[in-house]
């Protein structure tokens, strides 16, 4: 594969992999699934050898491990979240803990930092030799005040847009970025998001290589043939600079931490 591979053989058969110089917006309504996208984009990166980077303004470190734990293993959720663990489930933890510990994963969760913090801080990283994908989670939560005055939200948000795709660019590594979708989906019938439901500025879309949106009916409780939509969702790559788009469909376990292809 000519690029950084996403973990889905079905996705990386539309994008063919993540290519330097990417950006890469991943876009869905709050509890859609995106931190679980991105989890499953930077481990199956580490795994191919790639250096990833994540920045993560919403969730602390210590989460994002036990979310990348338990994709590794068949540890209930619950159980995990309680403590209450059979001898079994340790085994698998430690385990699962073994081979996390290997993988060439940074992750950074100062939740205050701004856009060029992130920059600066990814420089650093690419000269040593271990930085070969950036991924931040998400775009919303990001320092993006200018201390310009009379500059309102959506300037700011076009403006760190920017500094992402001059970032990807600068550093020749894809950079993926999370972001929110407004409300407009909700008032469809069947709910799936549009490129046009981007939140608070149409930059993003004019910066980004490639977009992403996460589309789980079972968020919605939608049915099919009056049964509830259960473990299914789709990825909707609505804009591919260079290549085609479609509809990616992947399956999920209750807890939303494995994401998989579904044949």
């Amino acid at each position: 594969m000519s690029g950084v591979p996403s973990g889905l053989k079905s996705l990386d058969g539309i994008l063919h992999g993540f290519k330097p110089s990417d950006l890469v917006i991943i876009a869905g309504r709050p509890g859609s699934g995106k931190t679980s996208v991105f989890l499953k984009i930077a481990k199956a990166a580490a795994l191919s050898g790639q250096y990833s980077c994540l920045y993560s303004l919403e969730m602390s470190s210590i989460s994002l491990a036990d979310r990348l734990i338990l994709s590794e293993t068949d540890v209930n959720a619950e159980r995990y979240a309680s403590g209450y663990l059979r001898r079994e489930d340790w085994q698998e933890i430690t385990r699962a803990r073994d081979t996390l510990s290997k993988l060439p994963i940074y992750v950074d969760d100062n939740p205050t930092v701004s856009m060029t913090y992130i920059k600066a801080h990814c420089r650093k990283m690419r000269k040593k030799g271990m930085c070969d994908i950036v991924l931040i989670d998400y775009l919303q939560l990001a320092d993006l005040s200018t201390g310009e005055k009379g500059r309102n939200r959506e300037f700011e948000v076009a403006q760190a847009s920017r500094q992402a795709k001059i970032m990807a660019k600068e550093l020749g590594v894809p950079v993926i970025l999370l972001s929110q979708l407004n409300r407009a989906c909700e008032e469809r019938v069947d709910k799936k998001p549009q490129l046009s439901d981007l939140r608070e500025s149409g930059a993003i879309e004019q910066d980004a290589d490639k977009v992403i949106l996460v589309y789980r009916p079972e968020y919605y409780g939608l049915k099919s043939e009056g049964e509830p939509i259960r473990g299914k969702g789709s990825l909707l790559v609505v804009k591919h600079r260079n290549g085609r788009v479609g509809e990616v469909k992947f399956g999920y376990n209750e807890s939303l931490t494995k994401l998989f292809d579904l044949s």
